[in-house]
């Protein structure tokens, strides 16, 4: 990893909206849950709860922390989430 590179990346405007966010979402999880099903008892939610928790606990820190240094938009943040 090296911190001082920059990486230049297009995105089309059409992957930043909610929209598209809920369709990607949809999809990828019903997927997942088509597979899980296959896989009967040797599946596993573990490693998708583990990173939910891991996010919510580093974006709430992250959000206290605005918070604490009068940033009143670290609570709504905290209710937007990651994007």
């Amino acid at each position: 990893m090296e911190p001082r590179a920059i990486v230049l990346h297009d995105v089309i405007a059409e992957r930043v909206t909610w929209r598209y966010l809920w369709r990607r979402s949809f999809f990828v999880n019903k997927g997942k849950v088509k597979a899980f099903r296959e896989m009967g008892t040797a599946a596993s939610m573990k490693a998708d709860v583990d990173f939910v928790v891991r996010s919510i606990r580093r974006n709430g820190i992250d959000c206290a922390r605005d918070l604490m240094r009068g940033d009143l938009y670290g609570i709504a943040r905290l209710c937007q989430g990651p994007l």
